[in-house]
């Protein structure tokens, strides 16, 4: 009944008055559903701390909640926070919720935290989930840089261009990587046209 009346005020955009009746319900016994539903209030909100908080007492309540760890990934990678977006992540696809975002947000936050390796795999992942998305194509790019994979990533940012031409980060990535194969000539055309644009 009190969560009925919970939803009833969300539905009536009256958020501060359905955090209250929540506040009083989410102790150590409450079901992980209030602290869910309080985490949610505070996310639409903007207050990402206190989401983060209630998201946490969630998942310590029921280890399995799946939509709890993909928010509080999504809240620590929007943070900055990535060595707790990791492991969030990592649970929501452990928990079968392994769609293009996750893995591309796990990707972005692998590769903030500089293991590139990782970011690979998981921009990989979601460019198969997501042909379409060019966030994940470059940030595999960036990854193969980093990782001294100068061939494979000067060939990606070649695709990229094809139907990009007009990227300057794409043409200097691609310098970049022919610097790293020893090819300046190749690294000069492409700053010089990066010049032009």
């Amino acid at each position: 009944e009190k969560m009925l009346k919970v939803l009833e005020l969300i539905s009536a955009d009256k958020l501060d008055e359905a955090a209250r009746l929540l506040q009083k319900e989410t102790k150590e016994s409450s079901s992980a559903v209030y602290d869910f539903t309080l985490a949610n209030i505070y996310f639409r909100k903007e207050q990402l701390q206190e989401a983060a908080a209630a998201y946490e007492r969630a998942v310590k309540k029921f280890e399995k909640f799946l939509r709890a760890y993909k928010n509080l990934g999504l809240i620590y990678v929007r943070s900055g926070r990535f060595d707790k977006a990791i492991p969030a992540l990592t649970k929501v696809i452990e928990l079968g919720g392994g769609d293009k975002y996750t893995y591309g947000m796990l990707g972005f936050a692998y590769s903030s935290t500089d293991n590139h390796l990782c970011a690979e795999s998981a921009f990989r992942q979601a460019i198969l989930l997501d042909p379409a998305t060019l966030d994940w194509k470059m940030g595999l790019a960036r990854s193969l840089f980093k990782q001294q994979c100068y061939a494979e990533a000067a060939a990606l940012c070649d695709s990229l261009l094809a139907g990009d031409p007009n990227r300057a980060d794409l043409w200097l990535l691609q310098a970049n990587a022919f610097i790293g194969l020893n090819q300046p000539l190749k690294a000069a055309v492409n700053y010089e046209f990066v010049d032009r644009l």
